[in-house]
């Protein structure tokens, strides 16, 4: 870590921004400002923004003050007026750039013809979006760093990655610009930015946030979308205010996600990973501490703990997924190529992307079905550890520590050494479909921080909801707010 001075996170929760705006304290037009100059503040030391909307962002802002409000936005929006970062990779919108990290769509600059139903359920909720953020090429490393983009650094420590493949958006967080930023996970991508960035990253069960209208699911039903945020309670407001079914879904999760964070108010069965999937032990012996220590905290508020290892987590199901998310990977090559104009040109994808399609045009329908029905029947041994009583999973969001930030993104090799080296323990949970949040609860002696993953059963997102809002008012919490920024 570098010696610049530490600061302080400036900033406001979601939740609290929209409640000064209601109670007339502040107007949406001073928020989008507030963002926007806190954006060209630091946006040179950390890289966080792919493009901006900023004017058309002021202009939505300033109508909202005068009361005319967006189409299908209500006066009672719960963040009407709040500032968002959306992701540069999903979440399209009809007349928005949405470059998922490519050169040829950063280069030809063209723009999509669909509203997601995850923009439009964002836009319903009032929020006033003032650009994209930087994503790895297709959204395939646990880094944020690509030739269309460069590299994207972690505001608490310049020398180190956000993660990925929202590491755009967890910087973006970090460091104050915005409160809240759409983020997305199809193997730990809101999970590994908001270990790396001392955030809550809440990634849904399957199911509850649709992904359409224009495919149904996405990596086999592994990816879903959400937000990254610095507190419990945002995590639990925006979520829910996301999640609504829309016809043609093809799950719809059980249960209905709290706005508000639940009261801790019964003893949970935990399980504690003392070892990674596959029966490695993890990287760092700081982060092996931090997960001792949590589970200490748990023990001494009378939880029962104890470490397991649910066997299903030793069987090679990442290889069966890696077939699997090459399928898609190359439908979406073809959706952006289509957009762009034009096929890539040679050399013009990232090594891991052009190996990525190679393996998904020698596959076979069947491989593909295979590979999907395997996962599936492995997901179901999976659900029988749970059926002996267990409310909770608990391991270290990553195996080892943040990874340093890389100076040349064309160097793909380097991008997926340090990938490796942290070693993210996350994949399990999108393919079973299981809800899952990393929480701030360590941080390492050179004080970079240590996200713990807590998992629960389909559907019960409020279980995680009340352990974050139990860390958060009780500690450790290790956030931007008690690390300090070095920007």
């Amino acid at each position: 870590m570098s010696a610049l001075t530490k600061t302080q996170v400036p900033g406001n929760s979601a939740t609290g921004e929209a409640a000064r705006l209601r109670a007339g304290e502040v107007s949406a037009l001073e928020l989008a400002n507030t963002s926007i100059d806190r954006a060209a503040e630091v946006e040179p030391r950390i890289n966080a923004i792919s493009w901006e909307r900023f004017e058309e962002a002021r202009a939505e802002a300033a109508a909202i003050d005068r009361g005319e409000l967006p189409p299908g936005v209500s006066a009672d929006a719960p963040f009407l007026g709040v500032p968002i970062l959306l992701k540069d990779h999903r979440c399209s919108a009809a007349g928005q750039e949405n470059r998922t990290g490519t050169v040829a769509l950063t280069a030809e600059r063209r723009t999509w013809n669909v509203d997601s139903h995850v923009y439009r359920s964002l836009r319903r909720l009032g929020f006033v979006v003032l650009g994209r953020t930087t994503s790895p090429e297709f959204a395939t490393a646990f880094v944020t760093e690509s030739v269309a983009s460069g590299v994207t650094r972690n505001p608490i420590s310049l020398g180190h990655t956000s993660g990925g493949s929202s590491g755009g958006s967890a910087s973006a967080v970090a460091a104050g610009v915005v409160s809240v930023a759409h983020a997305t996970d199809g193997g730990g991508s809101i999970r590994v930015p908001a270990s790396t960035c001392g955030l809550v990253g809440l990634k849904p069960s399957r199911g509850r946030l649709s992904v359409g209208p224009t495919a149904a699911e996405s990596w086999g039903g592994a990816t879903v979308e959400g937000v990254l945020v610095r507190t419990a309670q945002d995590a639990a407001a925006v979520t829910s205010g996301m999640a609504r079914p829309f016809s043609g879904d093809p799950y719809v999760a059980p249960g209905r996600l709290p706005a508000a964070c639940p009261r801790l108010d019964q003893l949970l069965s935990i399980g504690v990973m003392d070892r990674a999937p596959g029966g490695d032990a993890f990287a760092s012996t700081e982060v092996s501490s931090v997960l001792n220590a949590v589970a200490g905290v748990l023990a001494d508020h009378g939880h029962r703990v104890e470490p397991v290892h649910p066997e299903a987590l030793d069987e090679d199901y990442q290889s069966r997924f890696e077939i699997m998310m090459a399928a898609d990977v190359e439908l979406l090559a073809r959706s952006v190529e289509e957009v762009a104009g034009r096929p890539f040109a040679v050399g013009e994808l990232a090594p891991r992307n052009e190996r990525i399609r190679e393996l998904a045009g020698r596959m076979a329908a069947v491989d593909y079905l295979e590979a999907r029905h395997w996962l599936e029947a492995w997901g179901y041994r999976f659900a029988q550890w749970w059926e002996g009583g267990a409310d909770v999973l608990v391991l270290p969001t990553l195996g080892g520590l943040p990874a340093a930030a890389g100076v040349d993104p064309r160097n793909d090799a380097d991008i997926m050494d340090r990938v490796r080296l942290m070693q993210p323990m996350t994949s399990f949970a999108n393919v079973a479909g299981l809800p899952a949040v990393s929480l701030p609860l360590g941080a390492s002696a050179e004080g970079l921080p240590i996200g713990i993953q807590f998992v629960a059963p389909l559907g019960r997102e409020d279980v995680l909801l009340a352990l974050a809002a139990f860390f958060e008012e009780s500690g450790p919490w290790f956030g931007p707010a008690q690390l300090g920024l070095e920007i």
